[in-house]
């Protein structure tokens, strides 16, 4: 298929690159709520061998943030993802997205990170508290992972 010269495609998009545990791309978190969470982040690794990272963009395009949020877990250069959470939040659509390893899969199935999106997530998110939001999202996540 071709493609007119100038036309937006996917696989010319420039992904956002994770870099640690808190990428901040989107601007949405303070930075005295970046060190909390990173603290809360960093000590859950250390005890249970967990890496959770969390992304902030400004939004998805033209697809759905899952959709977005799925291929830069896919794109995310790590050796083992499978003991990795991915949480994202998106600025424009106000809307969170968690993938998580295979490893962490029953502890966070699709099932319960819907909930923990709806129930802890959402509403700070949609009164536009993304430091709420975030930090909501790392407390939930890294209670349901344990040591």
């Amino acid at each position: 298929m071709a493609v007119a010269p100038g036309a937006w495609s996917q696989a010319d998009e420039v992904l956002p690159q994770i870099k640690g545990r808190i990428t901040d791309q989107g601007g949405l978190i303070s930075s005295s709520q970046k060190h909390l969470m990173y603290q809360v982040l960093a000590q859950h690794e250390s005890g249970s061998h967990h890496h959770v990272v969390l992304l902030t963009a400004k939004g998805a395009g033209a697809e759905l943030p899952q959709v977005y949020a799925k291929r830069i877990w896919q794109a995310w250069q790590r050796k083992d993802k499978s003991r990795s959470v991915l949480f994202v939040l998106f600025k424009q659509q106000k809307v969170a997205a968690i993938i998580a390893g295979s490893e962490l899969s029953k502890k966070l199935d699709v099932i319960s990170i819907n909930a923990m999106i709806d129930n802890e997530i959402s509403t700070p998110l949609k009164a536009g508290d993304f430091d709420g939001a975030a930090l909501a999202g790392v407390k939930g996540i890294v209670g349901a992972l344990g040591h």
